[in-house]
C-alpha cells in the first residue's frame, strides 16, 4: 500500500523485466531436456557445465583453452555448437532468445513494430511451450513495448526502471525499520531520502508528525 501511493507504476513492465522472463522460459527448456540426457554422458556435461553459454551473453570467441572432457583446445562458440546440436528444440529457443535481444537493443522508432511482429510471428510458430507465457507478454503489452523505442529523454529508452528502483530501495527501508505504521512519517523520510537535492535545515515551520494517544 505505501509503495503504492508513493511511487507510480509505469505502463511498461521493462526491458529487464521482460528478458528475465525470456531467460526463465529458455532455462526451462534446458533443464527438460537435461532431464532426458543421460547421467555423465557428453550432452550432459555440456548442458550441466556449460549452461551459461545458453542464457548469457558473452564473447564466444575466446582464446580457445584446453577442455579435459573432450582432449582439446576450444573456445566457448566450439562448446556453444556442441550444447546446440544436442537438440534441434533447445537451438530453436537459444535462437528466438538472441533475436529478442537483438530486437531490444538496436530497433528503432522507426522500425521497431515491424521487427516485432516478425519476432512475434516466430515465437508463435516455434510451438515451444515454455514460451508460451512470454509470447501472452509480448501480446498483452505490445503498445507500450514498441512504445519504449521513443527516446525522449536524453537518448534513453523508457522503461520502469526508475520506480523499480525506488521500489526495491523502499523495500528495503521497510524491511531494516522491521515495518513502519506511520505513513505521514514514513513518507516525509522517504522523499527526503530520495531527493539528494534537499537541504535540511531548522525552521520555525517544523512540527512533529506523531500519533496523538487516545
Amino acid at each position: 500500500m505505501i509503495l503504492s501511493q508513493i511511487c507510480s507504476i509505469s505502463i511498461f513492465p521493462g526491458s529487464i523485466s521482460c528478458r528475465s522472463h525470456l531467460i526463465e522460459a529458455l532455462s526451462r527448456v534446458h533443464i527438460n531436456i537435461l532431464h532426458q540426457m543421460e547421467y555423465g554422458s557428453d550432452a550432459y556435461y555440456l548442458l550441466k557445465k556449460w549452461k551459461d553459454l545458453l542464457e548469457k551473453r558473452v564473447d564466444l570467441d575466446n582464446q580457445p583453452v584446453y577442455n579435459h572432457r573432450f582432449r582439446q583446445y576450444m573456445s566457448k562458440r566450439d562448446l556453444l555448437e556442441r550444447i546446440l546440436n544436442i537438440s534441434e528444440n533447445l537451438t530453436m529457443a537459444y535462437r528466438l532468445k538472441e533475436m529478442y535481444l537483438d530486437f531490444n537493443e538496436k530497433a528503432t522508432p522507426q522500425n521497431c513494430e515491424a521487427w516485432f511482429n516478425r519476432l512475434y510471428d516466430s515465437f508463435l510458430e516455434s510451438g515451444i511451450a515454455e514460451y508460451t507465457e512470454f509470447i501472452i507478454t509480448l501480446s498483452n503489452w505490445k503498445k507500450e513495448i514498441l512504445n519504449s523505442f521513443h527516446r525522449p529523454y536524453e537518448q534513453r529508452k523508457q522503461s520502469n526502471a526508475l520506480s523499480e528502483n525506488i521500489n526495491n530501495r523502499l523495500r528495503k527501508s521497510l524491511c531494516v525499520s522491521n515495518g513502519l505504521y506511520n505513513f505521514i512519517r514514513f513518507r516525509k523520510r522517504t522523499i527526503y531520502a530520495l531527493n539528494h537535492k534537499i537541504q535540511y535545515s531548522i525552521t520555525s515551520k517544523l512540527r512533529s508528525d506523531k500519533y496523538k494517544k487516545m
